[in-house]
């Protein structure tokens, strides 16, 4: 499995998170990425499995697994205001295709974390996590086993 980065920026194990939904493996284990992007892209082909009314989460399924693209944390308080998702439930998507764009100044505006969390939704297997690079560029791999 491949799961390509959706942004550029730095990228950290999501245990550092804080939240403990997220730091816990609670949904699943993933990344990270700090990142000023506006532009978010598909870390992976696959078909939108869901897309949150709030709009700050996306997620894409491939195969056995399914991949949540989720931006900030209790940014679902803000109603879908920092967000345009380009994708609907049901849609096929295409890898580095953008799936969203998100205005991150409102966010911190709102004094709420603006990191895109990547996760793999129910798999808990750390060792996907070894060897991630800790800068991206978009596209660039993250997750390679």
């Amino acid at each position: 499995m491949k799961i390509y980065s959706p942004c550029k920026g730095k990228v950290q194990d999501v245990k550092f998170v804080d939240d403990k939904v997220f730091s816990q493996y609670m949904m699943g284990i993933g990344f990270f990425i700090k990142t000023d992007d506006k532009d978010i892209y598909a870390p992976i082909e696959g078909e939108v499995e869901f897309v949150a009314d709030t709009k700050h989460a996306v997620v894409i399924k491939t195969g056995d697994y399914s991949i949540m693209v989720h931006v900030g944390l209790d940014t679902c308080h803000l109603k879908g205001s920092p967000f345009k998702v380009l994708v609907n439930e049901g849609d096929t998507v295409s890898l580095n295709q953008k799936i969203m764009e998100v205005d991150h100044d409102l966010i911190k505006e709102n004094d709420l974390n603006d990191d895109v969390i990547v996760i793999i939704i129910e798999n808990k297997d750390e060792t996907l996590l070894q060897g991630m690079p800790d800068e991206v560029e978009i596209g660039d791999v993250v997750i390679n086993h």
